[in-house]
């Protein structure tokens, strides 16, 4: 049995990802603008092929082994967990057509106003450079090793704060997007300068913050909202190998993240040593929360929706409420390491459960109506696709589905105070161009279509 479980593994993500490529039918780049698709291609990935490739290689990172019912038990709990998702996204409407979104008249598709770009650039940019400047002054003071390492404590308190620095990423995908409306529908070219300083931030705040899915990120969301505007039924090979350029990197500046916070200095050759194929999958390896709660039943309690109602209560600062229930992550780091997550220690970090652990630290088995829940957000955004109108909607739409994709690997509590922030400057930038315009301050210009 021990040797067929990585083969039980990859058979299985080969299953989910194939079954991904078949959703996501279409003659275009818009096929990919598929929920349930993208689950399937990343859950597919995510628990199941890397798990093949670590549980052959033997390498854990909260033990030296598990017992077999373990992996197992992990194994059937992951293929319900996918297929309660399939059953919840299709009893919600799901599987609808998506003939007005993909064979849209161009008509459909128009550009961004300048008073809603410049007002949302305002809204962005000011708070988010002074939350910058913040940041910083912090790396200044501690030095950036000590930055990283006890950033958790540093920034208690601070939440909504430090998430303005996300914010740019918002104002890049709205100039991006509307530049590649204008390019094809009105013959206009791209403001390639601004979007080149705005990517170019994004990144250098990325890696202020030490964060890889941070630097990652632009590139990804960038890709995604082209495939609209793609009329190439194939991915290049070019950009499929950038793609994996970009996945090294990423995975090469964790290993440097990690030397840094251990204060070991920088060492070019070993962090490329843990860029391998398999430390990449060890990378992705969230499988393994679920896998280790199965094999020590008595190291933990459910916590009975603990961590789920953590992000209703959220947007109350932690300096207003020492006492706010903390994420999935926290708890799951203090299961592991009795004592290790504490806001008055020093160098501590979390863990990232991912969902379907998540799910089963609150409810043991029953959490796959987690994925029953999981699957009719994902209904949801489905409809949704053919109601977007303009680049406004469509990157809130991709904001809120890398959410979804996000909450596969990440803590539920964090990845929605993520997607809530990215949300609050489309909505406020709305908001205030519509009050400019309708006291006439500014008028929106007219394109003439090519």
């Amino acid at each position: 049995m021990e040797t067929m479980l990585p083969i039980i593994f990859a058979m299985a993500g080969a299953a989910f990802i194939a079954g991904g490529f078949g959703s996501a039918k279409g003659q275009d780049g818009r096929r990919f603008a598929n929920p349930i698709a993208l689950f399937l291609v990343v859950y597919g990935c995510l628990y199941f092929v890397a798990p093949a490739i670590l549980i052959g290689a033997g390498r854990f990172r909260h033990a030296t082994v598990y017992s077999e019912s373990s992996l197992a038990n992990a194994l059937l709990y992951l293929l319900l967990f996918g297929v309660a998702v399939l059953i919840g996204y299709y009893l919600a409407g799901g599987n609808i057509q998506y003939a007005r979104f993909r064979q849209r008249p161009s008509g459909l598709w128009k550009p961004t106003p300048r008073v809603t770009l410049l007002s949302i650039a305002i809204v962005v940019l000011v708070p988010a450079l002074i939350s910058v400047a913040a940041l910083i002054s912090k790396i200044a003071q501690y030095g950036y090793g000590a930055f990283l390492a006890n950033r958790i404590v540093l920034e208690t308190g601070e939440g909504y704060f430090s998430m303005l620095r996300r914010w740019p990423l918002v104002l890049l995908l709205v100039v991006y997007t509307r530049g590649l409306v204008l390019r094809r529908y009105y013959g206009q070219r791209q403001p390639i300068i601004i979007i080149a300083l705005l990517l170019v931030l994004t990144i250098i705040i990325g890696a202020l913050n030490g964060s890889r899915t941070e630097i990652a990120m632009p590139f990804v969301m960038m890709a995604a909202c082209y495939t609209v505007f793609s009329k190439v039924s194939r991915i290049p090979l070019a950009k499929l190998v950038m793609v994996g350029v970009m996945i090294f990197v990423a995975v090469l500046l964790g290993e440097i993240r990690q030397q840094l916070m251990s204060g070991v200095g920088i060492d070019i050759r070993e962090a490329a040593k843990g860029s391998t194929v398999v430390n990449l999958a060890y990378n992705f390896g969230e499988y393994e929360n679920l896998v280790w709660m199965m094999d020590r039943p008595d190291a933990f309690q459910y916590l009975h929706g603990r961590t789920f109602a953590a992000a209703v209560v959220g947007w109350v600062p932690r300096r207003a409420w020492p006492d706010k229930p903390l994420g999935g992550g926290p708890y799951l780091r203090n299961f592991i390491i009795p004592g290790s997550y504490d806001l008055r220690g020093h160098n501590i970090t979390s863990y990232t459960p991912g969902l379907p652990a998540e799910a089963y630290m609150n409810f043991g088995w029953f959490g796959l109506f987690v994925a029953l829940l999981y699957g009719v957000g994902l209904a949801l955004l489905a409809r949704w696709i053919n109601r977007i109108a303009g680049p406004l909607t469509y990157v809130c739409w991709w904001s809120i589905m890398f959410g979804m994709l996000l909450y596969l690997r990440g803590e539920f509590f964090g990845v929605t105070a993520r997607v809530f922030m990215m949300v609050v400057p489309l909505v406020i930038g709305m908001v205030v161009a519509g009050i400019v315009s309708n006291l006439g301050k500014m008028a929106a210009p007219t394109y003439q279509r090519v």
